[in-house]
């Protein structure tokens, strides 16, 4: 028997207020090729992380102390952390990866919740559809990453920086500059924390695990990309329909050119 909905929040929840429209798109034919080509590859890349995962494995400790940095730095490298027991070894490296991992675990539910309104709120299908899949992708980074960080330790608080970007992210009533701020600033930064600590790392669980995630994460900042790209063409042609109608209103008359030109913007 399944438990019932809770009447109440959780304890543990927090709130930001987020107002913004919903807009229907009733043309459901295909328009921008780039987003369809992201849709189509995310939906061949699905996977499941407690299943494809080998969470039964226990952690290689050995392996996750001697691959400890800060910042970039390689702090395992140095003669003084060589010389550390490798018990004192384990518990700094293990307090600075639930730190880190607990804030990617708060960024990818911060991601979560921006990708769903982003799915109601950007005017075109193929956005919609994409923003879908990226949807599933974050609830899933969610998932893997809270359940790595209760095998190392305990989730830490989420750092003011991070929770001050994702609430002006969450709060904007402009799907532009959500996506700006979610795909290209929040996930590029995070693609690439990814990345350095999956080159890093010789513990073979989060390995794998950064591995699938970072393969998600680029998808999602081509997204914020082509986004970008596309709006920096309509604004060109749109300053190109602007001059063209001022200039020809004076060969051809007012009447004549607003039949002809309408700035959509």
């Amino acid at each position: 028997m399944t438990a019932p909905l809770p009447d109440k929040h959780p304890v543990q929840t927090e709130a930001v207020h987020s107002a913004m429209e919903a807009v229907y798109d009733w043309n459901y034919e295909p328009e921008i090729d780039a987003l369809r080509t992201l849709y189509a590859n995310a939906l061949e890349r699905q996977w499941i992380g407690m299943k494809q995962l080998d969470w039964e494995q226990p952690l290689d400790r050995a392996a996750f102390s001697d691959t400890f940095s800060i910042g970039g730095i390689p702090i395992h490298e140095t003669e003084f952390w060589r010389k550390l027991p490798m018990e004192t070894r384990w518990k700094v490296a293990k307090g600075s990866a639930c730190f880190l991992l607990s804030n990617f675990l708060h960024g990818e539910q911060g991601a979560l919740m921006v990708a769903g309104q982003l799915v109601a709120a950007v005017p075109h299908t193929d956005g919609k559809f994409y923003a879908a899949t990226q949807t599933l992708d974050e609830a899933r980074h969610v998932e893997v990453f809270a359940a790595y960080v209760r095998k190392l330790g305990e989730v830490q608080p989420i750092a003011p920086a991070l929770k001050q970007l994702l609430d002006k992210i969450l709060a904007t009533d402009d799907w532009k500059k959500k996506t700006v701020g979610m795909q290209v600033v929040t996930e590029g930064l995070a693609l690439y924390s990814f990345r350095d600590m999956r080159n890093a790392t010789r513990e073979p669980l989060l390995k794998e695990l950064l591995t699938y995630v970072a393969r998600d994460e680029a998808r999602h900042a081509g997204y914020g990309i082509s986004q970008i790209k596309r709006k920096c063409i309509e604004q060109c042609f749109g300053w190109g329909k602007t001059v063209g109608a001022i200039r020809q209103v004076m060969y051809r008359g007012l009447d004549r050119v607003d039949a002809v030109f309408t700035l959509t913007m």
